[in-house]
């Protein structure tokens, strides 16, 4: 269900904000994530509450959605995709492998 958890990006001015979407909770479970980021050492860094989690602004409607494939291995009850107005980024799984083999993780 990995491929359902994403990362939304949106800029305002010079600012590039990262929210995560497919988060969600309820009495049966959840799905989380966990985002790193590598950044030049001359960026500021500020997080700021409410970009991540079930409740994180970043997350799409659950209303009218299309699965990209239909799950076989659980149910999903977290938005797909990310909020209006925001774009939904490439990512990869961290790991030693993925680190050596394509260089940094985003």
């Amino acid at each position: 269900a990995r491929r359902y958890l994403g990362v939304a990006t949106r800029t305002e001015g010079y600012r590039l904000h990262l929210a995560t979407y497919g988060e969600w909770q309820n009495k049966e479970g959840g799905a989380t994530m966990r985002l790193t980021v590598h950044v030049p050492v001359a960026i500021q860094v500020v997080g700021v509450s409410g970009y991540r989690g079930p409740t994180s602004v970043g997350q799409g409607e659950l209303k009218n959605q299309k699965m990209k494939a239909p799950l076989t291995e659980c149910y999903w009850y977290g938005p797909i995709e990310p909020a209006q107005g925001w774009s939904s980024i490439a990512l990869r799984p961290d790991g030693a492998k993925a680190r050596a083999k394509d260089g940094p993780v985003l």
